[in-house]
């Protein structure tokens, strides 16, 4: 499979918001794109952009996408490269573009003196959390609350 995993582009993000409704049905969220678009490309393309964002181009089809932030962690004194979502089309899985994905990632947190990259997904996402533990993630038993405003 020709694939190519490349920062989101202004003209990506119709099919970056489309994603998203994709992969919040995957984990079974609520998720409205109502105002999305704009909002996404005033965080991706600020002068210091707050949210980063590649996305897995197939054959012209933008297929997944990953997003990230930078945040700092008391306990650890340092940087950790946040991976926000990483959502792949159901037919572009199980082709190792999870595994280049993460690995640029790698890249990435180091370049950014990060001290590790954390992550979360839903407990039901099995196939999710027998690729996160084969590539060697260890998982973290907290269950993450929000109050949305």
């Amino acid at each position: 499979m020709n694939y190519l995993i490349r920062d989101c582009e202004r003209n990506d993000l119709p099919a970056l918001v489309g994603l998203c409704v994709e992969h919040a049905i995957y984990e079974q969220a609520e998720y409205s794109p109502e105002g999305k678009l704009e909002r996404l490309e005033q965080a991706l393309f600020a002068k210091h952009p707050p949210l980063f964002c590649q996305v897995v181009e197939c054959d012209g089809t933008v297929a997944g996408y990953v997003s990230y932030v930078f945040e700092y962690t008391t306990w650890d004194a340092g940087y950790i490269l946040y991976m926000d979502c990483l959502f792949l089309l159901p037919q572009y899985r199980g082709n190792g573009i999870g595994r280049v994905i993460m690995d640029k990632l790698l890249v990435i947190a180091a370049e950014q003196s990060c001290v590790a990259i954390e992550w979360q997904t839903p407990s039901f996402n099995a196939d999710g959390i027998r690729f996160y533990k084969k590539i060697g993630a260890k998982g973290n038993e907290k269950i993450r609350f929000a109050i949305k405003m």
